[in-house]
Order: structure tokens, then sequence, then C-alpha cells
């Protein structure tokens, strides 16, 4: 099951946000509209392909991260602790619905789902030794 980072009002709103203020600071400097519109538009859109190549997925062996064009690939086996997240980050205000995976070594990762109580129950599906509630 795939699951992709939080899509919310503020971050669509910062997205059309800077494009409208790339788009006014062109246009206001004497460059044509459909230029700076163009340009803004851009700036949109580069601000909104985080949330299309950014996921978590999870597979019946692995948990597979997809960050733009790199892929962090973690077997279930090597995985120690799912759950809430633990230390000096926790303290943290957004990170209420951050859920932490930690390896064996102690490799942490950070993962940020839109869901994160669905995420947990997908995890806990494959791994209920190692999967916390929140």
């Amino acid at each position: 099951m795939r699951f992709r980072r939080q899509l919310g009002a503020i971050r669509i709103i910062t997205w059309i946000g800077f494009g409208l203020v790339i788009t006014g600071s062109l246009a206001s400097t004497g460059h044509r509209y459909w230029f700076a519109g163009m340009i803004g538009a851009a700036v949109s859109l580069a601000f909104f392909l985080p949330h299309v190549f950014w996921y978590w997925d999870v597979r019946t062996d692995r948990l597979v991260h997809r960050r733009y064009f790199a892929t962090v690939v973690v077997p279930f086996a090597e995985i120690a602790y799912v759950g809430p997240l633990t230390g000096k980050m926790a303290d943290f205000a957004g990170a209420v619905k951050w859920v932490e995976m930690r390896k064996a070594d102690g490799v942490r990762m950070i993962v940020q789902p839109a869901d994160p109580d669905a995420f947990l129950a997908e995890m806990r599906r494959y791994l209920p030794w190692v999967t916390l509630n929140r």
C-alpha cells in the first residue's frame, strides 16, 4: 500500500502564493505578462513535485521509500521499531503525525504519511511484534 505526504490547504496556498509572488515581481519589473505567468506556474509546479515523487510503499516483505529519484529499500527483517517519534524531535509541534521507523543497527527514518494511523495499521499487519500504537 502506498502512503504519500500530507497534502493540506496550507501547502496548496503556499504553492499558489509563491507562484503569484514570482509572477507579480516579474510583471512589475517590465517582463511580459505571459512570460511572468509561465515562470509563476513553473514555480508552483516545482513546489507540487515533492508531493508526487515522495512516498512510502509498504510491500509484503519490505518498506520502500521513494524520494524524488532516490529509492531506499528496508527489508522487514531489519526493522526493530515502528511507532511514535522518540527523542528530541518528538517535542517538535509539527511532528505530531510523524512516525519513526528504526532499523536494528539504529538508523532512523522519519515517515510523514497523510494518514499515520493507516500507515501504522499496515505496518502492524506485517510486523506486529515491532509496531506500536499512537
